[in-house]
């Protein structure tokens, strides 16, 4: 994403994959009822990257409807 005071930042996002479009639907609301199970993946998936990127930010802009 960019590089500010000696960090790079990586905008990060979330959400439904749609098989039509090839995208990730940011927008889409599923509620699977599987909040913890999400937000465990998100969490290990954040601490994965930052083992590896080391100088880095992440950065996650919630797209608002």
């Amino acid at each position: 994403m960019g590089k500010v005071n000696g960090f790079y930042y990586y905008n990060v996002g979330f959400g439904d994959f749609d098989p039509k479009s090839g995208k990730i639907n940011d927008l889409v609301v599923t509620d699977n009822k599987d909040r913890e199970k999400v937000l465990a993946t998100v969490v290990a998936t954040a601490m994965d990257f930052t083992r590896t990127m080391r100088k880095c930010a992440l950065v996650d802009r919630k797209s608002v409807v």
